[in-house]
């Protein structure tokens, strides 16, 4: 991996100081150097801003740094920053959000449902509700899809949005069946007995699909975040036209190949390789040629997914310590940018189909994989998914109001539908808490 993405260091911050005191807004200055992956600028910012003559602008540089030590897994020292800026911002939501999801992360439920059951009883209206709720289960209504008492995964939707292709294991093996969302009938598309089928996905026009074979069979579902280096299968790469029943094999033998995915346009295959004990991001046509190799770095980097433009691919790295973060990678000119550097696991997700968007999995730590929505300009993040089992492998409807995604919240992986225009009610948010603590005190009571 060759990151081309320049920090210009003590130059910045001359020129971050240099226009703070010019009246620039430093914490404003900081969040600008976040998005462009200038991490330790944007800390050094917050700091200077931490102890500025304006109460204000302190108050801000305290939520900033709070948010990144949340990234860091310094839960305390979130904490304390978060009490610090609901102190100089006693009438805004934001501190007191942050408070109890400080004390969440640190396993203090009981503190962190009052602190939030304060904060809806206090601010009733906005998108701190929504991202309250979030942390508590899910930010928006859910709904579930399938009910086979087998896995189900790795769901995709249609062109026009009105069905899914996802694998099912009902048969005994992983095939790819098709989901009516109007109906909830299934039906087999593709059925391989001996293998496990998954990441089908419909060409742009409908007429076909491609999807990946692992090369023996299961009765259970197996879903990777962080790419297959660890974890090396054989695996084959098809299309099969869905009108004549064609089928072509775009990879010639099983191989260490997986997690393809199509550009928008449907003129290139992303997927991940193992070559040379190392495993990268690759492309090639939907003829199975023009093989183009990506990321050459000694580290694992997999699970690629296209921007919404066609150009860019977001794939997720892996440093010594076998930490995962997010990269974006720019195919017309190779450049290289990191977007995330946390403590916390980050893996491949899904962009909003306006690119506005990433809904990726993350992991704090031991906790259970949960589901986060990055806002693409600012690249900060707030989770929509939490605590009910894991949540993985969110997809977006053509149309950007829905949102699928699997979960084990039941007794095996099933799929579950978002409805992105209906957030949960500060009403629904508040019965959640009341019945939470409730629960919580009769545990206490001897």
């Amino acid at each position: 991996m060759r990151t081309t993405t320049a920090s210009l260091g003590g130059l910045l911050l001359l020129a971050g100081l240099w226009l703070s005191g010019c009246g620039a807004d430093p914490v404003q200055e900081g969040w600008r150097a976040y998005a462009r992956g200038e991490f330790q600028q944007a800390e050094q910012l917050f700091q200077e801003a931490l102890n500025a003559s304006d109460p204000r602008q302190g108050a801000e540089a305290a939520l900033a740094l709070a948010e990144l030590a949340l990234g860091r897994l310094e839960f305390q020292q979130a904490e304390a920053m978060y009490r610090r800026a609901w102190g100089q911002l006693p009438n805004d939501p934001r501190p007191l959000l942050g408070y109890a999801e400080a004390l969440l992360r640190q396993g203090r439920e009981e503190a962190a449902l009052q602190a939030l059951y304060e904060l809806v009883n206090r601010f009733p209206e906005g998108d701190h509700v929504l991202r309250a709720a979030g942390l508590l289960g899910d930010a928006y209504a859910t709904v579930r899809l399938t009910r086979t008492a087998t896995d189900n995964y790795s769901p995709h939707f249609s062109p026009d949005g009105t069905t899914l292709l996802f694998t099912s294991h009902q048969e005994g093996s992983g095939d790819i069946y098709r989901l009516s969302l109007e109906t909830l009938r299934m039906e087999p598309v593709v059925q391989m007995p001996m293998t496990n089928e998954y990441a089908a996905q419909f060409t742009p026009d409908g007429k076909g699909i491609v999807f990946a074979s692992i090369q023996y069979r299961s009765e259970a579902g197996v879903l990777t975040f962080h790419g297959s280096g660890s974890t090396v299968r054989n695996e084959m790469i098809y299309f099969r036209d869905l009108e004549t029943g064609e089928e072509r094999a775009l990879t010639s033998t099983p191989s260490p190949v997986a997690n393809p995915v199509l550009r928008p346009d449907g003129g290139l295959l992303a997927f991940e390789a193992i070559v040379d004990e190392n495993l990268d991001v690759w492309t090639m046509d939907l003829s199975g040629k023009s093989r183009t190799r990506w990321t050459e770095d000694e580290s694992d980097e997999g699970n690629p997914v296209w921007l919404p433009d066609g150009r860019h691919l977001l794939y997720v790295g892996t440093d010594s310590e076998n930490h995962y973060d997010l990269f974006l990678l720019d195919t017309q000119t190779r450049a290289v940018q990191r977007l995330t550097q946390t403590a916390i696991n980050e893996y491949a997700g899904a962009f909003s189909p306006d690119g506005s968007a990433y809904v990726y999995p993350r992991q704090f730590g031991d906790a259970k994989i949960e589901l986060a929505w990055m806002d693409w300009k600012s690249r900060r993040s707030y989770t929509i998914s939490r605590g009910r089992g894991l949540s993985a492998q969110p997809v977006f409807s053509p149309d950007g109001s829905k949102l699928v995604f699997v979960s084990d919240r039941s007794d095996y992986l099933e799929l579950y539908l978002m409805d992105l225009s209906r957030p949960v009610s500060a009403d629904t948010l508040r019965r959640q808490l009341r019945a939470r603590l409730e629960r919580a005190e009769r545990r206490e009571t001897p």
